[in-house]
């Protein structure tokens, strides 16, 4: 369906899924109107909608708490948002402009990713606690999963790694021939650490050109330059802008839910009560009945195949 509760172009999504929930209850909206809607995914009723930027939002990231999220804009306005009240709690200008704000899904630490810069805060002290620049870059798409890494992809095809305990970059590798437009990490939160490691063992990345390859961190050099093979690609055809990946505890309710159906029983249209026999040839008729002491005809429109 098509949720048309903006006035203009929507610009920004996030999804939140409660802690103890399998799949997300709730779904954030931004638009070029300066709005952030909150639907309700069950039935996409429109719960809120907040107001507190004068121009067009650019990014929402919401907590893992579900009580607070953050939002900027093209003012380069950054907010603070208190959900249960549904009101704007801190407001700051910021340095420089941002065009994507992620939170943790651990601490209280968020990265907002500008142009060629990627800056680290923490939401109790809005002061900038790191700064992470490529000059001579031009950032596309980041990725967050964790508190102590993050991945970054540039304009000219190559993705980095970032380790936030030194605000050190790790290894640089070419990945795709053109604009790397969005990096997710497949199993999130759940058992795609390496031992003694902060780095998933995959992440995927996507391009403008159109294709999808997995990667393997195991495989990566220390640090600098570096060629990597993927460990599988894709090509969709397709023009891609984002990337997202869904937790394996939906992937596992879907297939659970395809076993639990036997193959070769499914549902079939019920057959009319009353079905006369249709030879091969013949056409179907229309029989029409009157009730007893009632006016009213009644068609009988099923169809003898």
């Amino acid at each position: 369906g098509t949720l048309v509760e903006h006035e203009g172009a929507v610009t920004c999504l996030d999804l939140f899924t409660p802690g103890t929930a399998e799949r997300p209850s709730h779904l954030f909206s931004g638009g070029v109107d300066g709005l952030i809607n909150i639907w309700r995914v069950k039935d996409f009723k429109i719960m809120s909608k907040l107001r507190g930027h004068k121009r067009g939002v650019k990014s929402v990231a919401v907590h893992s708490s579900g009580k607070i999220a953050l939002s900027c804009d093209e003012d380069s306005s950054l907010c603070m948002w208190n959900l249960i009240k549904g009101r704007v709690t801190y407001k700051s200008k910021l340095a420089q402009p941002i065009d994507e704000i992620v939170l943790s899904q651990i601490d209280n630490r968020y990265v907002g990713r500008g142009r060629d810069t990627i800056v680290v805060r923490d939401m109790e002290n809005p002061d900038v606690n790191e700064s992470l620049g490529m000059k001579g870059k031009n950032i596309q798409s980041m990725c967050y999963p964790g508190s102590t890494y993050l991945f970054s992809g540039c304009a000219d095809g190559t993705v980095c790694t970032w380790d936030l305990r030194s605000s050190s970059k790790g290894v640089e590798f070419k990945a795709h021939g053109k604009r790397v437009k969005g990096l997710a990490v497949p199993f999130d939160m759940g058992g795609n650490d390496v031992e003694g490691s902060s780095y998933p063992n995959y992440f995927v990345s996507a391009s403008s050109e159109g294709d999808l390859k997995v990667w393997d961190t195991r495989k990566l050099g220390s640090g600098g330059d570096t060629v990597l093979e993927a460990l599988g690609t894709r090509q969709l055809g397709v023009r891609l802008t984002c990337l997202c990946a869904a937790h394996p505890k939906e992937w596992k309710r879907e297939q659970e839910e395809e076993e639990e159906e036997p193959e070769g029983k499914r549902a079939e249209p019920r057959k009319p009560k009353h079905q006369a026999s249709n030879p091969a040839g013949s056409r179907t008729k229309i029989m029409k009945k009157k009730r007893k002491g009632n006016n009213k005809k009644y068609e009988n429109m099923s169809r003898f195949d």
